[in-house]
């Protein structure tokens, strides 16, 4: 009976959402051979988009390519590595990854080596118990240390609400998933105001 809760846990940890909350990295990890397409804008000013585009390289590795145009004069592109050590299993273990996110030094903040530890918990939720993460970690920017810490929290089956601060900003909002490739978002980071989707499809 153990060995059957565990398989189960182990697929539901495969299947889960990937790597990032909103902007800080988690445990959770891209599929192997699945991709994850993200894209936000702001609404109110005109050419303020994201683009990101993960791809589950090996079973422990990942790369994220994005491009980020936030009150920046041009759009910057660059990559992020993530390493995950260990998915976290609901209720059991915690999940471990380490990586550098914008290996290029394109964005404000700069390259952020991180180390990200991240706690999986059932929450009881409209319809049900429904998966939750708590994650908190630290990143090297600017010859600095940032503690990282961000969760998710289960309103039902198909909406989450999410909040986080990466060190140097808190964002926060909610996503609606109509189907399961398929999430919906509105976050607030700062004074922008991000509508978006995601979209993931393994390939």
């Amino acid at each position: 009976m153990r060995i059957l809760m565990v398989l189960a846990l182990a697929v539901a940890a495969a299947v889960a959402r990937a790597d990032r909350l909103i902007y800080i990295p988690t445990a959770r990890k891209i599929p192997f051979r699945t991709f994850k397409y993200e894209f936000r804008a702001e609404p109110r000013v005109k050419g303020e988009l994201e683009h990101y585009l993960g791809i589950g390289l090996t079973t422990s590795w990942e790369l994220e390519v994005r491009s980020q145009n936030l009150g920046l004069a041009s759009a910057a592109t660059t990559f992020d590595l993530t390493y995950n050590y260990l998915s976290p299993f609901t209720g059991l273990t915690p999940g471990f990854a380490a990586g550098v996110q914008d290996i290029l030094n394109k964005t404000a903040e700069g390259s952020r080596p991180f180390i990200a530890v991240t706690f999986r918990e059932g929450y009881q939720a409209i319809g049900g118990e429904f998966p939750g993460d708590l994650t908190i970690g630290i990143s090297l920017a600017q010859k600095r240390l940032y503690p990282i810490v961000g969760a998710s929290i289960p309103f039902s089956e198909a909406v989450t609400l999410m909040a986080e601060h990466d060190g140097f900003r808190i964002s926060a909002g909610f996503e609606v998933r109509p189907i399961r490739s398929l999430a919906l978002r509105f976050l607030v980071r700062e004074r922008s105001s991000l509508f978006g989707f995601v979209y993931q499809r393994r390939f």
